[in-house]
């Protein structure tokens, strides 16, 4: 982690400091896995501030231009709002809402992601969390399959049986179910036998025995 000169202390505690971010308009850098990631911290007070005099059209064009593979932008603390949707603040006297969430929006419109912490250490567990998902060669949270609602793990289970069936080629939600039903259960079977299955490094007796009766009745 590189962090800029300009940052809170507790901050610059995190790596290395450097003014080398600010040349990519960020204000920390990191690489993982061989992919570069920038992030841009501002207090909403910044925020707004970075609005009035350019800055942060600037900025978002340095991360732009600066060919790395991960733009965030952290936008930290939690504003004041009137009930007419006016910031009530003395520095941010005639912003709206409704401005704010349009800059916003043609912020991520660009490529550039935006995140929201409430404090500067919530930043700092942001920071935290973002290199680890970064550090992930794979993000399969969205592709994996729907999961138990019944009993789970045996070939009595219709839920285990619809779910397992959604992994071969073209079996949705609707197929599987219709799959069990036509066959009253799963129509796979293993073709070896459990003490072949033993023979694997890595499965003893119970987890083949729950291999075997999630299929075999």
């Amino acid at each position: 982690m590189i962090v800029s000169p300009t940052e809170p202390a507790i901050l610059r505690e995190l790596g290395e400091v450097s003014n080398f971010p600010e040349t990519f308009g960020c204000d920390m850098l990191f690489a993982s896995n061989g992919a570069w990631a920038g992030i841009q911290r501002k207090e909403f007070k910044d925020l707004v501030a970075s609005i009035n005099d350019g800055r942060l059209g600037e900025q978002i064009a340095k991360m732009r231009a600066g060919d790395l593979n991960y733009l965030l932008i952290v936008i930290e603390g939690e504003p004041n709002w009137s009930d007419s949707g006016f910031l009530v603040s003395k520095w941010g006297k005639g912003i709206s809402r409704s401005q704010v969430r349009k800059i916003l929006w043609s912020i991520r419109q660009t490529g550039v992601w935006v995140d929201y912490t409430d404090s500067l250490d919530d930043t700092i567990k942001l920071i935290n969390s973002f290199e680890e998902w970064c550090a992930k060669e794979h993000h399969t949270s969205l592709v994996t399959r729907s999961g138990p609602t019944t009993k789970w793990g045996t070939a009595d289970s219709h839920d285990w049986l619809c779910h397992f069936l959604q992994g071969l080629p073209g079996v949705g939600a609707a197929t599987a179910a219709r799959i069990v039903k036509h066959f009253g259960g799963s129509p796979v079977r293993w073709d070896v036998t459990k003490e072949q299955l033993l023979e694997i490094p890595g499965l003893g007796p119970k987890k083949v025995e729950a291999l075997w009766n999630a299929l075999n009745i």
